[in-house]
């Protein structure tokens, strides 16, 4: 039995409901579909304008623990009153889970924003690569996006598993790296 590829949107999907942002984001190349490469998320970065240079960061990597460690990361970074953002992966109950700012997750609205701002770029990429964007790369694009708004700010984040390919680290690695 053959797969059904799935195809390209032929225009962004805005959305103006959480709703709206959830069908868009589950109707991507699913998660559970691997296409180990980092094309996708450097056209889709570079497009974006390389949001995730902006900031200072943490990229955890490794097996288990990575979402504990980046939650104690970012409550000792806001315990020395700096403001954080943190974009982890799964979610428990609701998208907005993934990206968080100053311990909490985005809301509804800025969760719709933030996809809104990178929208357009999604299809651009889709168009010129083998395989669209997926759900990851599409919300971590967001997470970039919505944390680049805060320049300056250390930013907690987490890799969904250390491979060279992950979308969470599109750029060479940092110079130096925590691991669990």
């Amino acid at each position: 039995m053959s797969e059904t590829p799935l195809t390209c949107p032929s225009s962004p999907r805005l959305a103006e409901t959480m709703a709206e942002v959830e069908d868009a984001l589950l109707s991507r190349w699913p998660e559970t579909r691997l296409e180990p490469s980092l094309d996708r998320i450097r056209a889709f970065v570079e497009l974006l304008g390389e949001p995730q240079r902006s900031y200072r960061s943490v990229h955890l990597t490794g097996t288990n623990g990575k979402t504990s460690t980046s939650r104690m990361i970012d409550a000792l970074l806001r315990a020395l009153e700096l403001r954080t953002g943190r974009f982890t992966s799964p979610h428990v109950e609701r998208m907005n889970e993934r990206i968080s700012v100053d311990g909490e997750p985005l809301d509804d609205e800025a969760f719709v924003r933030a996809f809104n701002d990178v929208a357009p770029y999604t299809h651009m990429v889709d168009e010129d690569q083998p395989h669209p964007l997926s759900f990851f790369e599409t919300v971590v694009g967001m997470a970039y996006a919505a944390l680049c708004s805060w320049p300056g700010s250390p930013r907690s984040a987490r890799a969904c598993c250390a491979r060279a390919w992950t979308s969470v680290s599109p750029r060479a690695p940092p110079r130096s790296a925590a691991r669990s």
